[in-house]
């Protein structure tokens, strides 16, 4: 591939489906124009670790491309076999794709079936990922040990029963099965994407066979641990992604239970591997919880019954079901059965990952937890003979556990309650803006940041990790300020995730943006200009606010945004949206109407992120902040704040923190009328 920043491009083609059709191009030399950056971390306490994300996924830049133009030469310098792979897997998910629109399949069963069997996880949305993450399930959508495995085991039983009738020797016929599976687990490997699980599958499936395909008597642990060597020779970098030890943690305990299991019959083996399941998601657990920082509590059920029924019935299905596709028509009935099939499962898993347990963020959890999880755990694959009565006593533990964090995120801090003390958080989102305004358990948040194509929503990565962290998981008033993206861009996946009571909606209206609300109990109102009133309807006048409809006055887009004043313990606080000088023009002739005495204001979160447009010197005169807080994203392409404006509050008096420069910027504020102002970075 060879990229020019300033070539012109064409657009891609269009196929018959209405999608951009790339099967035909495979092999092709395409010229890129393309916009990248360097990966930068959002600066708060519990905030994804992205730039480490990226570095162990050796990943120096992302962007997007802008334009791009095919030529008629064909690729050179790359293997043929590769072009050979790439097509053959665009064309079987190609033919999936028609065969789903033939027989009337819906989209979801399609998306599943292409994650299952080509490893094409791209056919699903980050809402549906979100789904498979709430239920611990994510692994079942991704082409791994599991999937590789069932391929080789498959061919390996159906060599056996071939060479049956040729009544040839047992040893030999081992071997041959071996080497089968090997060469199609490979080849289902390579279909499938071979992305780095798959890569991990393979090798490690060619040590644990190394004994039967050259006839060498070796033990399971020996078998694993020529695997576990070869994957830190070909792969050196896996030791530090959290897929290797699991996988290879998986492996170990499933061998572990299996391998020396004390009866020979098949119910006895069947239900060691059950336990052993069950055994192996508890012991996992501290694992994922310390890897991404969430863990699903429903995993551990909703893998011990999954796992079976994917392993034993649905991948095996609907791989012999891909391969016949390829040679003959099958009738409606298979299809039928799939569609119901798949469908059901999905549901059930949305219907699970709606429970507002279902997924509950580490820092919630005590330490005792952690130790608990992992002593039951290793005692259940040691003491093989004994996994279910260990499971069932520490059952009890578990759900006192759970009792005590629903109790602790109830009570809420009660020192903060009682003290009536408020905090301010100005959230580093980025090129965007969220405040998080908390008085003991209520909860307010002023717009959401933004959320991309990809899926991708400040949301997911940085608001809800910090309000888990502190036990939030209801939110008494959203308010969004405008419809920019930047600011209400995670709206819809806030009202998914959170239980919100009240949704202020921009004063304008965007009917294709706006929510539809069928099960939620959401009170929705529009930002409107209102009087003084207490902002917790339980709570006591420490806290007063009103909204400021500046749409009144004829102001559209970024004017129009919904102000908020805030009054608390005799301190006030001004959220300006992203107004510029003609709102704040507008603001200042309007005060006498509004019924407003004075702007004069502690803090001023910065109207439209500290651009040259905002902050002009006769609003600052009026607003007389001792400190100004900026929200713009580290070196982003609009250069906020600008120059202008933070000389325009240095010559106000005023001293100025920019979420792109300090990071996350919190605000507490005793009932005394004391206040302090925190960056995360000094």
């Amino acid at each position: 591939m060879t990229v020019y920043p300033f070539a012109k491009a064409a657009q891609p083609p269009i196929n018959s489906l209405g999608h951009a059709g790339f099967d035909g191009l495979i092999g092709k030399k395409a010229t890129l124009v393309v916009r990248l950056k360097g990966a930068n971390n959002y600066h708060n306490p519990h905030s994804y670790d992205y730039v480490r994300w990226k570095a162990l996924n050796g990943q120096i830049a992302s962007g997007y491309v802008k334009q791009w133009i095919v030529t008629d030469g064909d690729c050179s310098g790359v293997n043929w076999p590769e072009i050979w792979i790439a097509k053959v897997r665009q064309q079987l998910w190609q033919d999936l794709q028609n065969y789903a629109h033939s027989k009337h399949i819906k989209k979801m069963t399609v998306a599943l079936w292409g994650g299952l069997v080509l490893g094409q996880s791209s056919a699903l949305n980050s809402q549906q990922w979100q789904v498979l993450a709430a239920t611990g399930t994510t692994h079942l959508l991704v082409i791994s040990g599991l999937h590789v495995g069932l391929v080789a085991v498959l061919v390996m039983l159906i060599v056996r029963l071939m060479l049956l009738p040729f009544n040839i020797k047992s040893s030999l016929g081992i071997r041959l099965g071996a080497w089968s599976g090997l060469i199609a687990a490979l080849f289902f490997a390579l279909i499938s994407g071979f992305g780095l699980p798959a890569q991990r599958a393979v090798i490690m499936l060619t040590g644990l066979m190394w004994g039967f395909m050259w006839g060498l008597q070796l033990s399971f642990t020996q078998r694993l641990f020529i695997a576990f060597f070869v994957t830190l020779v070909l792969q050196p970098t896996s030791v530090s992604s959290l897929g290797f030890w699991l996988s290879y943690t998986a492996v170990f305990a499933l061998g572990l239970v299996w391998y020396r299991g004390a009866s020979r019959a098949w119910w006895s083996r069947v239900m060691h591997l059950l336990a052993a399941q069950g055994a192996l998601s508890v012991l996992l657990l501290p694992v994922i919880a310390i890897g991404t920082g969430h863990v699903s509590v429903l995993g551990p059920l909703v893998n011990m019954i999954l796992v079976p029924l994917f392993s034993a019935v649905l991948i095996p299905t609907l791989l012999l079901v891909s391969i016949v596709l390829r040679f003959v028509d099958l009738p409606n009935f298979f299809f039928i059965v799939i569609d119901i099939t798949l469908s059901t499962l999905w549901q059930g898993l949305e219907f699970l990952s709606e429970i507002s347990w279902a997924q509950i963020f580490v820092g919630s959890l005590p330490i005792e937890g952690f130790v608990s999880v992992l002593i039951t755990g290793c005692l259940c694959l040691i003491i093989r003979r004994w996994h279910w009565p260990i499971l069932f006593l520490w059952l009890p533990l578990a759900g006192f556990m759970i009792f005590e964090l629903a109790r602790n995120n109830a009570l809420d801090h009660g020192v903060d309650n009682s003290q009536q003390r408020v905090v301010i958080t100005v959230l580093d989102v980025g090129q965007g803006l969220s405040v998080w305004v908390r008085q003991g358990k209520h909860n307010m948040v002023y717009d959401l940041g933004n959320s991309y194509k990809s899926g991708f929503s400040l949301v997911d990565a940085v608001i809800l990790p910090e309000m888990l962290a502190q036990g939030v998981t209801k939110l008494e008033t959203l308010v969004v300020s405008h419809w920019d993206m930047d600011h209400s861009g995670g709206m819809e996946e806030m009202l998914k995730r959170q239980n919100v009571q009240q949704l202020i909606l921009p004063s304008e209206s965007k009917i294709t943006r706006e929510p539809v609300f069928t099960h939620q109990d959401v009170e929705v109102s529009r930002c409107v200009t209102k009087p003084w009133e207490k902002m917790w309807l339980t709570a006591s006048n420490s806290l007063m606010w009103r909204q400021i409809a500046l749409a009144d006055y004829g102001l559209t887009g970024n004017n129009a945004s919904c102000v908020i004043l805030l009054d608390i313990h005799g301190r006030q606080v001004l959220i300006a949206g992203d107004i510029e000088s003609k709102a704040e023009s507008v603001l200042l002739a309007k005060l006498d109407q509004l019924d407003i005495s004075t702007l004069s204001s502690d803090v001023l979160i910065a109207p439209h992120h500290g651009s040259k447009t905002s902050s002009t010197k006769a609003f600052l005169a009026q607003v007389m902040p001792a400190y100004v807080l900026i929200s713009a994203g580290k070196n982003n392409p609009y250069g906020h704040p600008h120059k202008r404006s933070t000389h325009n509050y240095w010559q106000s008096g005023a001293q100025w923190y920019n979420t792109g420069r300090h990071g996350q910027i919190r605000l507490v504020f005793e009932t005394n009328g004391d206040y302090q102002v925190t960056p995360y970075k000094k």
